[in-house]
C-alpha cells in the first residue's frame, strides 16, 4: 500500500496527525496535570482560610483546644480532607484524624512555616503519619488565646484518580480526533493523488507503446500543465514513432528486396543482420541471429577477409568464386564501422555483389570477338591464300582455275552469310518490333519443311508433323517465325548424322499460346553447353559444325525472332539419343 504515491501521502498525513497529536497530548496532559494540581491546591487553600476564619472565633465559653478540634472535624467532613491545626510554636492543637498528643512538632514543615510567616503554606510530600503523599496547604489564623496555622492535606491519590479520568476523557477526544483526521487525509490523499495516478497510468500506457493514449482529466494546476504536456508528449512520440516504423519498413523492404547481400558484424563478432540474398549466396540457415559470423559465412575465403578487416580497420573490396554455390562469381566490400577518430570498432558492413552474369557475359563477348575473328579470319584467309595461288597459276591450266575460283566464291559468300547474319542480329536488337498477323502456323511448317527437303535433296530425310486436327492459328510475324521453322529443322537435319535422318514437328495447343517441338534422333548436346546454344558463334562440336557449314549464328537468331513475337524458346537433350528445341508463340483466336 505505502509503494503508491497515495499510500506514501496518507503515510505522511498519518504520520503528521500521530506527531501532531503526541505533542498534543504530552503537552496538554502536562497542563491538565499541572491545571488539576493547582485547582486543587487553589480549593485547599480557600477551604484553609475558612477553617481559619473558624478557628479565630473561639467562643469564651469553651476551651480554645476542644474548639479547635471541632472546627478540624468539621473543616475535614465538609471538604474531604484531612484537617490539622497548630499553634505558633507547631505543636499540633487538633487533627481530623490523628490525636494531638501523638503527633510531634509541625514547625518545620514547610507549609506550617510558610503560614505561620504569614504566608500562604504548600508541599507536597509523603506523610510522616499516614506513610502516603498528600498535598498539603496552611494559612494562619490569629485569636487572642490560641494564634497559629491551619493545614488541609489532600492525598494525592485522588487528585491522580480524577487526572486519570480526565486523561482518558483527554484520550479518547484524541482517538476520535485522530480517526476523523486520518479519514479526511485519507480523502485528500485520495483527491490530490488521483490527477497523479492518472497520469501514471497514462504513462504506463504510453511506455507499453499505446501512444494513443491521453489523460482525459484536466485541472488546473500545474497537475494540468503536466497532463498537458504528457498528451502532447504523446503526440509527438506518436508522430515520431510512426515516423520511424515507415523508415524502419522502407529500409526492411529495400534491404530485403536489394539485389546486393548485405550483412552486419557487430563488435563482438556476432551476425546482427542477413537479408535474403546474402544468406542464400554465404550463410548456412536463416537462423544468424547471435551466431559468429564464423559460424554463419560458409567462404572461408569471406571469413579471412573479415578477419582482415577486423585486425587492420581498412575496407577490403575482393571477388570471391562460390564453388558451394555454383561457382557463383561475387564481389565483396568489406567496411568497418568506427567513428571519426576514434579507433573502437563498433562493427562490419559487408555487402556482396552477385557478378555471375557480368562475368559470364564478359566471357561471352571474349568468346565472341574471338569467334568473329576466327569466322572472318578463316575465309578471308582462304580467299587471299586462293587468290595469291591462283594469280601466280598458268592461265592456260582452265581446271584448277575453275576449282580456285570455285572456292574463293565459297568462302566470299560464306563470308557474306556470317556478315549478314550478324546485321540481321544486329537489326533485331536495335529494332525489337514485328509485323504481328493472325497466321496458320501449319502453313508456315508445311514451307519450311519443303524448304529443308529441297536443300537437302539428296539426303534421305523423314520429317513427320503432328498436329491438332483443327488449324491452329498463332500471332507472329510471318517471316520471323517462317525463318524460325526453317533454321530449326535445317539444325535438326544439319546435326543429324545418321544417313536415314528423322525428324519430328509436334505442336500444341494451351489456353494462351502454342508450342512448337522440333525432335532429333542426333548425337545430343552434353548438359553443361544447352544454357550457351543460343550465344552467338557458340558450337558444342566445333569439328562438326565446321563440317556442317554452321556459322553458330542461326540459334541467337531464333532467339531474338520467338522473344520480338513475344514468345521463348529453350533446348533439351539427352547425348547418344537426340535434342528438342521448343518455341512458344502466342495464339489467336478467330
Amino acid at each position: 500500500m505505502f509503494r503508491s504515491f497515495r499510500g506514501r501521502l496518507t503515510a505522511t498525513y498519518l504520520l503528521l496527525i500521530v506527531i501532531v497529536l503526541t505533542l498534543t497530548g504530552f503537552i496538554v496532559s502536562y497542563e491538565m496535570k499541572n491545571f488539576v494540581m493547582d485547582s486543587f491546591r487553589t480549593k485547599l487553600v480557600n477551604e484553609a482560610r475558612l477553617g481559619a476564619e473558624l478557628a479565630s472565633s473561639i467562643p469564651a465559653d469553651q476551651e480554645a483546644d476542644d474548639y479547635l478540634q471541632k472546627v478540624a472535624i468539621a473543616v475535614a467532613k465538609n471538604t474531604g480532607t484531612r484537617v490539622t491545626i497548630v499553634d505558633t510554636n507547631g505543636q499540633v492543637r487538633a487533627d481530623s484524624e490523628y490525636t494531638p498528643e501523638s503527633m510531634t512538632s509541625h514547625y518545620h514543615r514547610p507549609e506550617i512555616f510558610q503560614a505561620l510567616q504569614n504566608r500562604t503554606g504548600s508541599d507536597i510530600r509523603l506523610s510522616d503519619t499516614a506513610g502516603i503523599p498528600f498535598l498539603y496547604t496552611a494559612v494562619s489564623f490569629s485569636h487572642a488565646d490560641v494564634s497559629g496555622a491551619i493545614r488541609l492535606a489532600e492525598p494525592l491519590q485522588h487528585i491522580d484518580d480524577l487526572f486519570t479520568k480526565l486523561l482518558y476523557l483527554f484520550l479518547a477526544a484524541i482517538a476520535i480526533t485522530g480517526l476523523i483526521a486520518f479519514l479526511i487525509s485519507f480523502l485528500l490523499a485520495r483527491y490530490f493523488s488521483e490527477p497523479v495516478q492518472e497520469v501514471t497510468r497514462a504513462v504506463s500506457d504510453m511506455a507499453q507503446g499505446n501512444l494513443k493514449r491521453q489523460v482525459t482529466t484536466i485541472y488546473h494546476d500545474e497537475l494540468g500543465v503536466l497532463a498537458t504536456a504528457v498528451n502532447q508528449m504523446a503526440q509527438n512520440l506518436d508522430q515520431s514513432m510512426s515516423g520511424l516504423a515507415e523508415v524502419n519498413n522502407r529500409l526492411a523492404t529495400l534491404l530485403a528486396n536489394t539485389i546486393n547481400g548485405i550483412l552486419m558484424v557487430d563488435k563482438d563478432g556476432r551476425v546482427a543482420y542477413a537479408n535474403p540474398v546474402a544468406i542464400g549466396l554465404v550463410g548456412t540457415d536463416t537462423n544468424y541471429e547471435g551466431r559468429n559470423y564464423v559460424e554463419f559465412i560458409s567462404t572461408y575465403q569471406l571469413i579471412e577477409s573479415v578477419d582482415k578487416v577486423k585486425t587492420h580497420l581498412e575496407p577490403v573490396r575482393q571477388e570471391i568464386k562460390l564453388f558451394n554455390r555454383g561457382d557463383k562469381t561475387i564481389e565483396t566490400n568489406i567496411v568497418p564501422i568506427t567513428e571519426a577518430g576514434d579507433t573502437n570498432l563498433y562493427g562490419i558492413l559487408i555487402v556482396l555483389n552477385d557478378i555471375s552474369a557480368i562475368k559470364r557475359l564478359e566471357q561471352v563477348r571474349k568468346d565472341f570477338v574471338a569467334n568473329v575473328s576466327h569466322e572472318l579470319k578463316t575465309p578471308v584467309a582462304t580467299i587471299s591464300g586462293f587468290a595469291e595461288t591462283l594469280l601466280a597459276e598458268n592461265p592456260d591450266n582452265h581446271e584448277n582455275v575453275r576449282e580456285f575460283s570455285q572456292i574463293i566464291y565459297n568462302e566470299a559468300q560464306r563470308l557474306t552469310e556470317i556478315i549478314s547474319q550478324l546485321l540481321e542480329l544486329s537489326r533485331l536488337e536495335a529494332d525489337p518490333n514485328s509485323d504481328i498477323q493472325v497466321i496458320d502456323i501449319g502453313q508456315v511448317i508445311n514451307k519450311a519443311v519443303k524448304a529443308v527437303k529441297h536443300k537437302f535433296v539428296r539426303e534421305q530425310l523423314n520429317i513427320n508433323i503432328i498436329m491438332p486436327p483443327d488449324t491452329v492459328w498463332v500471332e507472329a510475324d510471318l517471316d520471323s517465325i517462317d525463318q524460325v521453322m526453317e533454321n530449326l529443322i535445317d539444325n535438326a537435319v544439319k546435326y543429324t548424322f545418321a544417313e536415314n535422318k528423322l525428324v519430328t514437328v509436334v505442336v500444341e495447343q494451351f489456353a494462351d499460346h502454342v508450342q512448337v517441338v522440333v525432335e532429333d534422333k542426333g548425337d545430343g548436346i552434353p548438359g553443361q553447353d544447352i544454357p550457351r546454344i543460343f550465344e552467338r558463334f557458340y558450337r558444342v562440336d566445333k569439328a562438326r559444325c565446321r563440317r556442317s557449314g554452321g556459322s553458330g549464328l542461326g540459334l541467337a537468331i531464333v532467339k531474338h525472332l520467338v522473344e520480338n513475337m513475344g514468345g521463348k524458346v529453350w533446348a533439351e537433350s539427352v547425348l547418344g539419343q537426340g535434342s528438342r528445341f521448343y518455341f512458344t508463340v502466342p495464339r489467336a483466336t478467330r
